[in-house]
C-alpha cells in the first residue's frame, strides 16, 4: 500500500471512531429524553385526573347555617297567619 493510502485509511479510520464516539453520545441523550417525556406524561396525567376526574364535596359545619338535610326542622308545616279549620 502506498502512503497515501494509508493517510486516507487512517483518516477514515479516525473518522469512523469519531462518528461512533458521537452516536454513543446521541444515543444516551435520547434515552435521557426519554425519561424526561415520560416523566412529563405521567405528570399531565395526574394533574388532568387532578383537574377533571371526580370530585369529593365536604360540607363544612357553620353552626350559623341549617341543615338542608335536617328533617326535624321540616316535620312541623309551617305556620302562616290565620288557620282555616
Amino acid at each position: 500500500m502506498s502512503i497515501k493510502s494509508e493517510k486516507q485509511l487512517e483518516m477514515i479510520i479516525e473518522k469512523l471512531d469519531q462518528l461512533l464516539e458521537e452516536n454513543k453520545q446521541l444515543k444516551t441523550l435520547i434515552a435521557q429524553k426519554d425519561d424526561e417525556l415520560s416523566l412529563q406524561k405521567e405528570q399531565i396525567e395526574f394533574l388532568t385526573q387532578k383537574l377533571y376526574g371526580p370530585k369529593k364535596e365536604t360540607l363544612k359545619e357553620d353552626p350559623n347555617q341549617g341543615n338542608l338535610f335536617n328533617d326535624s326542622l321540616f316535620s312541623e308545616p309551617e305556620q302562616t297567619g290565620d288557620q282555616s279549620d
